[in-house]
């Protein structure tokens, strides 16, 4: 049994840590908050082989409970604007393993690190395995530490490992195109854009205060339109990864991406595993694309197969590092 340190301030990705990240592996979960974090050090029953998820708390914690409770994995989440890297360098030492979302452009893509975190606390000193999202410009990107996708929203898909599910092939999708989320950025050109050039759209604008318990659009209703899509477009947020890109594969659509070629590749690096979304340089060339596209179901439907490849694949390939990291 590993124990599981489970920050309940990233209260967006527990169901993708635990049942996608970390499926396979026996867990005993402790959701705690900073000062249960900070407390841990007068406890006697910590187990050595544990695993920690922090959020942004990272910039509070005290190093000597990290010393203290030596955690092999550490998964860092919701560093978008790439805030983490300092810490993170601190706790490279001291585990095993770094997990992190988004590639910012850091040093800590090395060995032990895959993509699923932001700018951190020099944790990579204290563990054996960081995973981050987000591959910011910092200096974490180092032996022990992954990036990793984004991930999916808590409910999403009922407590399920995305792996096991089952989506609708692309002849049986009643959208074309969907979008459900706030209109920010380039959203509302690409919003227009897509509406007024394509068919049967699902286009539903909302405005939320980021609270996973008070959406407009719940996960579930969010997993059946996009379920029921052939593309999402995605436009960027405070970054150009998003939960909707990786919502949009495990439910079989297409993420449709706007940005510069060194942006797409620095932001999906994957450890060099570009996933195969459509990806173009404006909103004008995407919606040609897409159009074109569906007049050729037989290649839409090889595209729906490579993406839920590539992301079973890489989902797997950081499970396997987890576990043998922790078998060490």
């Amino acid at each position: 049994m590993i124990k599981l340190f489970y920050f309940n301030e990233a209260s967006w990705e527990p169901d993708y840590i635990i049942n996608d990240i970390l499926y396979n592996i026996k867990l005993d979960v402790e959701f705690i908050n900073i000062e249960i974090f900070n407390s841990l050090i007068n406890r006697n029953d910590i187990i050595e082989k544990n695993i920690l998820v922090i959020g942004r708390s990272i910039n509070k914690i005290n190093i000597d409970v990290i010393k203290y409770i030596k955690p092999i994995v550490i998964i860092a989440l919701s560093d978008e604007l790439d805030q983490y890297a300092n810490q993170l360098l601190i706790l490279e030492k001291h585990t095993k393993l770094i997990l992190r979302q988004y590639n910012h452009n850091s040093s800590l893509n090395k060995k032990n690190s895959l993509n699923i975190i932001p700018k951190k606390i020099n944790l990579a000193k204290h563990t054996k395995l960081i995973l981050r999202q987000y591959n910011h410009n910092s200096s974490l990107n180092k032996e022990n530490n992954y990036q990793i996708p984004v991930g999916y929203s808590k409910n999403y898909l009922n407590n399920k490992n995305s792996l096991d599910i089952i989506t609708k092939k692309i002849n049986q999708r009643e959208f074309n195109c969907s979008f459900i989320g706030v209109v920010k950025y380039d959203r509302s050109h690409m919003i227009e854009i897509f509406k007024n050039n394509m068919k049967n759209t699902k286009i539903i604008c909302v405005d939320h205060s980021f609270d996973i318990n008070k959406l407009p659009i719940s996960p579930q209703e969010c997993f059946n339109i996009y379920n029921n899509s052939i593309f999402v477009i995605c436009g960027r947020g405070y970054n150009l990864e998003c939960f909707r890109n990786y919502e949009a594969i495990v439910a079989g659509a297409i993420p449709v991406v706007v940005a510069s070629n060194d942006m797409i590749k620095k932001t999906y690096y994957f450890n060099g595993n570009l996933p195969p979304f459509i990806f173009e340089e404006t909103w004008e060339k995407a919606i040609i694309r897409c159009n074109e596209l569906l007049n050729d179901l037989d290649n839409l439907q090889k595209m729906q197969d490579n993406l839920i490849f590539w992301w079973k694949n890489y989902i797997t390939f950081i499970n396997d590092i987890v576990i043998k990291t922790l078998e060490k």
